[in-house]
């Protein structure tokens, strides 16, 4: 069953319940993204800073990196289908932030957590 709440999905991830989440459909406060963020690319860094300033816009959100997402035909927006694990050595939640603090403006408050698919 998708799962309906930022808390639902936050404590599924915590649990290695990653399979959970499948099935959970995309608001203006939740976006899957199949891989993070490609720093190294001028592309990467604009898709970074648009989606965290949407979701400021939006009085904040959830962007879940590590889910591919598809448009389902009961629902108007995509919803996650796939989990699509994002290897350990590309995480730099330092790295990430320094770009929003370079482009962003005004600064917006973000954090970074990270959740394994197993124990």
């Amino acid at each position: 069953m998708p799962l309906r709440t930022h808390s639902e999905i936050i404590t599924a991830l915590a649990q290695y319940r990653a399979a959970d989440v499948k099935g959970t459909v995309e608001t203006t406060t939740l976006e899957f993204k199949r891989c993070l963020y490609p720093l190294d690319q001028d592309k990467g860094k604009f898709d970074l800073c648009l989606h965290v300033a949407a979701m400021a816009n939006a009085s904040g959100g959830l962007i879940i990196c590590g889910f591919k997402a598809d448009k389902s035909p009961a629902e108007a927006n995509e919803q996650a289908t796939e989990i699509t694990p994002v290897p350990l050595r590309l995480l730099n939640g330092p790295r990430h932030k320094d770009v929003l603090v370079q482009y962003v403006w005004p600064h917006v408050q973000v954090d970074f957590e990270f959740y394994a698919c197993s124990p």
